[in-house]
C-alpha cells in the first residue's frame, strides 16, 4: 500500500464511531477473526484488491439458504463493513436457473492486504491476481476453524452376534 492510500484510509477511518476506529486501526486481527478469514479464503470467499497499490477487502457471497451463517459472519466483521447485506438474483448459464445470493463486503483496508498477499499471486501474463493455497497452510490450520477435522475416537467395528 502506498503512503497516499494509507493516509486516505486513516483520514476516512477517523470520521467513524470510536469503537469502529479502534478495530480498523489494528495492525493484526484478533486470533478468532484470523482463523475465520483463513477458513473463508480456503473456501469460495475472496479478498478483492482492485489496484496493486491500494487496500483490499473481504468479499463473502453465499446462497440464500446460508443466510443464518452469513449473518453470523456479518456480525463478526461488522466493525469492518461499510454497507449492509445485499441479496441479488444470479443466473446460472449451465443450469438455466436463477439463484438468490446474499453478500457483504468489508471496506478497503490495509489489514486485508496481508491476507491478499498470502492467498494471491499476480500473473503478469493474465494481468490479474490468481488465488492459490499458501505453502505454509499447515501452520495456519487449527481445529477451531474446521470442526469436522477434530481428532476423534476411532469407531470400533461391531462384532457379529453369534447365537449358541
Amino acid at each position: 500500500m502506498t503512503n497516499y492510500s494509507l493516509k486516505r484510509f486513516i483520514k476516512s477511518t477517523l470520521r467513524l464511531e470510536s469503537y469502529v476506529v479502534n478495530y480498523r486501526l489494528m495492525s493484526i486481527f484478533p486470533p478468532y477473526l484470523h482463523q475465520v478469514i483463513i477458513g473463508l479464503l480456503l473456501s469460495d470467499d475472496s479478498i478483492e484488491r482492485p489496484t496493486r497499490t491500494g487496500g483490499a477487502r473481504l468479499s463473502v457471497i453465499l446462497g440464500i439458504n446460508s443466510l443464518p451463517y452469513l449473518l453470523h459472519l456479518y456480525n463478526l466483521f461488522e466493525p469492518y463493513i461499510d454497507s449492509g447485506l445485499s441479496i441479488s438474483e444470479v443466473y446460472n448459464k449451465k443450469t438455466g436457473k436463477y439463484y438468490d445470493t446474499t453478500r457483504f463486503k468489508t471496506g478497503m483496508m490495509p489489514i486485508f492486504v496481508y491476507y491478499h498477499d498470502m492467498f494471491y499471486n499476480y500473473d503478469e501474463n493474465a494481468q490479474r491476481y490468481i488465488k492459490r493455497v499458501p505453502e505454509n497452510i499447515d501452520s495456519l490450520m487449527t481445529p477451531a476453524r474446521y470442526p469436522g477435522t477434530l481428532p476423534c475416537v476411532p469407531r470400533v467395528p461391531r462384532l457379529p452376534t453369534v447365537a449358541w
